[in-house]
């Protein structure tokens, strides 16, 4: 064969197997299509990527209908989580309407030598939407990619790819939508049958009954608390009933990622029988200020009875005794801007929470 013709066919031979080469796909962030059941908490909703070049950080902006679903998280992706970026931050909201999503994602930010970066290629899961259905009735809505250019002090909410050196790669990604069937939920809903020794006072463990409470993502709420719970080897739940402030019925609700059942006189707070008290108010007069700090310190140290109802009004935090801890968070409460005096207070009531301090 001549020198030509061996030329010929090696130029043959490349350009049949450029043909024939995969080539990755033109950048582009996508969210596929998926279908959630109404009232489902917790739904894992993947962002991806298709990157035809290392990447060394990311933005993501989309928005959607705030009364249809709530996107409650953001998560890293599987493709993002591995490199342990350095920076993982950004905002949700829901006001003004739209709902929508803004966050960022650089891999490296100590330099001086960048070195963590997202590697070429295909539908790379870069994050994880959190999402629950809050809509009343079944229908569809979409999680809108779009970029919404800034204006005098606001900033822009980009969907963008970077380099190292910083610089948008090109060409920019384009976006392509997710739409979100939300569907009726599948028979293995959770179902409330039956409460077994569901009345007493705060800390009273009951029991709850029912079908369909083995599923994924299991959550129970009484009086609009979220307790912790027991899932009971007959498939029963076990939980103590949490500081409710009222007496009487209160609803029990209880959840998986398939659905909710609620039932409106889930558990009945009995009356206490106690003595009202402002928490804090350790020299029993109108308000709490330093002097009831000064006040647990001498009852403490100085042999000075506080003149309190209760030991339950020394116990300015709550948190089942009483110590200096108590004198030092009124302190703090007061002049450092420390967290607030738990129930009863400012108003006088009965004690929410059970522990070993006697009644007043």
């Amino acid at each position: 064969m001549s020198m030509q013709a061996r030329r010929f066919c090696l130029a043959a031979f490349i350009v049949a197997s450029a043909g024939t080469s995969p080539l990755l796909a033109v950048n582009r962030f996508f969210i596929n299509n998926q279908t959630l059941d109404l009232g489902s908490t917790g739904n894992i909703v993947p962002v991806r990527a298709d990157v035809d070049q290392d990447t060394f950080g990311f933005s993501i902006h989309l928005q959607y209908d705030a009364t249809k679903v709530r996107v409650t998280a953001v998560q890293l992706g599987s493709a993002t989580s591995p490199l342990s970026p350095e920076y993982s931050n950004g905002t949700l909201s829901v006001a003004p309407a739209p709902g929508s999503v803004v966050h960022g994602v650089v891999f490296d930010t100590s330099g001086p030598t960048i070195t963590k970066k997202l590697s070429a290629g295909t539908n790379l899961e870069v994050l994880r939407l959190v999402v629950d259905v809050i809509a009343p009735a079944a229908g569809s809505t979409v999680l809108n990619l779009v970029n919404v250019p800034g204006s005098g002090s606001t900033p822009s909410k980009l969907n963008v790819m970077t380099n190292a050196n910083g610089d948008s790669v090109a060409p920019s990604p384009t976006l392509v939508d997710g739409t979100l069937t939300l569907q009726q939920p599948s028979s293995n809903a959770p179902i409330i049958d039956s409460f077994l020794q569901n009345s007493g006072l705060a800390g009273q463990q009951f029991v709850i009954s029912g079908q369909n409470f083995d599923a994924p993502g299991l959550a129970v709420e009484v009086c609009g608390v979220t307790v912790a719970h027991t899932l009971l080897p007959d498939d029963s739940i076990q939980v103590n009933a949490p500081a409710c402030g009222s007496t009487g019925w209160a609803a029990v609700e209880v959840c998986t990622n398939n659905g909710c059942d609620t039932e409106a006189e889930g558990f009945f707070y009995e009356e206490s029988g106690g003595t009202t008290f402002v928490r804090g108010n350790s020299n029993n007069d109108a308000t709490v200020d330093l002097s009831d700090a000064v006040a647990i310190l001498n009852d403490l140290f100085l042999g000075q009875p506080a003149t309190a109802p209760c030991r339950d009004a020394l116990d300015s935090n709550d948190s089942g005794a009483t110590d200096i801890s108590d004198g030092v968070f009124i302190l703090n409460f007061l002049f450092l801007g420390g967290a607030p005096i738990p129930a009863p207070y400012p108003d006088p009531g009965l004690d929410p929470t059970v522990d070993a301090l006697p009644d007043c």
